[in-house]
């Protein structure tokens, strides 16, 4: 019985420096995370991306980024690429805004697979955090992604413009 309270209060005080740790901001755009020295991790959630080809399908891009003081850590790009067919290898995804444009070259499959009648194929890349910050300064993205078959051409809609605002007001701002 002692064993069984101290495992619940375990448990809850697991559970407590969890949330304390974590929290959720701007309508769950994205997650914070204290972490340590190292200072805060910001995780922005997936946002979506409409083709400019028949082709395309739609594109999705999250961002891992921490800061402290100083834009001087990498930020994690991730990439899926929704669509009729799926691909295992990329030559480079190009972002860009009316002020900023960097190539993410090489980046690494994580997976592909089939969701409903889609097929999903996730990238991943490492940038500079302040590529990223200036990425979110403006709202007219433009996604461009290189491989050996063809150029696949994303575009920001309405919805993905109004998050860019709000992260970067929540997060980017901030740095």
């Amino acid at each position: 019985m002692i064993l069984s309270a101290l495992k619940q209060i375990s448990i809850l005080f697991i559970g407590a420096l969890f949330f304390w740790g974590c929290s959720t901001g701007a309508n769950g755009m994205y997650d914070t995370f204290f972490v340590g020295e190292h200072g805060m991790q910001y995780f922005i959630h997936p946002i979506e991306f409409a083709g400019l080809q028949e082709t395309s399908g739609s594109a999705q891009l999250d961002f891992t980024c921490r800061y402290k003081n100083a834009e001087t850590d990498s930020s994690i790009v991730n990439i899926s690429l929704i669509g009729q067919t799926g691909t295992r290898s990329l030559d480079s995804i190009v972002i860009m805004n009316s002020t900023i444009k960097f190539a993410l070259k090489n980046p690494e499959v994580m997976f592909v697979e089939r969701e409903k009648s889609n097929v999903v194929s996730r990238f991943t890349a490492k940038t500079q955090t302040a590529l990223i910050k200036n990425l979110f300064a403006q709202t007219d993205w433009r996604i461009e992604v290189y491989s050996s078959q063809n150029i696949l051409r994303y575009t920001a809609g309405s919805k993905a413009k109004s998050i860019i605002e709000d992260v970067n007001y929540a997060i980017f701002s901030l740095f």
